[in-house]
C-alpha cells in the first residue's frame, strides 16, 4: 500500500464518492434512513476542513470537521471503504482533527455514530470520546438537513452521542 492524506475540499469528486459510500453504508445499518431521506452530500459545504485518504489513485477514507460555534466543532463524514477496515486509517484521520481543532481554538469535539456500529463506537471512546446526551436543537440541525420534528426524533432515537474536550 501506498497510502497518502491529503487535505481536500468539499468539491473533491473523491470525496463526494466517500460519502455517497457513506451513504449505502449507513442504509445497511439502519434501513428506515433511506424513507427519511438522509444524505451525506447533503451541508458538506458546512465542513471547514476534511481529509481524504488515498491509496494510490484510490481514495478509501476521509473525515471532516464542522463548526457549531467558537468553541464546538462536530466530527462529520467519517468513513472507511469496506477492504482497508481495521487499518487504522479513521484513527489517523481523526487524530488530524483533534489536532487541527486544537489548533483552531475549539474547546470540545462532538458527533453522532449510530447505535448499530459498535467499531465506531469502540473507535471514537478509544480516543477519548465520552458518550453524552443528545445534542441540543441547534446542533442537531447543523448535523441533519431536517427541520422535521418527527424525522428528527426518529434520527435521534437511533444515534449515540459523543464527545470530547480538547
Amino acid at each position: 500500500m501506498n497510502l497518502v492524506i491529503k487535505e481536500e475540499n468539499y468539491n473533491n469528486i473523491a470525496f463526494q464518492t466517500l460519502c455517497q459510500k457513506l451513504d449505502d453504508f449507513q442504509n445497511e445499518l439502519y434501513p428506515e434512513r433511506t424513507k427519511l431521506k438522509l444524505s451525506a452530500l447533503d451541508g458538506l459545504e458546512k465542513l471547514e476542513k476534511i481529509y481524504v485518504i488515498y491509496n494510490e489513485n484510490e481514495a478509501i477514507a476521509c473525515g471532516g470537521i464542522k463548526p457549531l460555534n467558537n468553541e464546538v466543532a462536530e466530527l462529520a463524514r467519517m468513513y472507511t471503504s469496506s477492504s482497508y477496515r481495521g487499518q487504522g486509517l479513521a484513527k489517523i484521520i481523526i487524530e488530524r482533527i483533534i489536532e487541527y481543532a486544537k489548533e483552531k481554538g475549539y474547546k470540545k469535539i462532538i458527533l453522532d455514530t449510530w447505535k448499530k456500529s459498535e467499531s465506531a463506537k469502540r473507535l471514537y471512546m478509544s480516543l477519548g470520546f465520552k458518550e453524552t446526551i443528545p445534542f441540543d436543537t441547534n446542533a442537531f440541525k447543523n448535523s441533519f438537513s431536517t427541520n422535521d420534528e418527527n424525522i428528527q426524533k426518529q434520527i435521534q432515537n437511533n444515534l449515540v452521542f459523543m464527545e470530547l474536550d480538547i
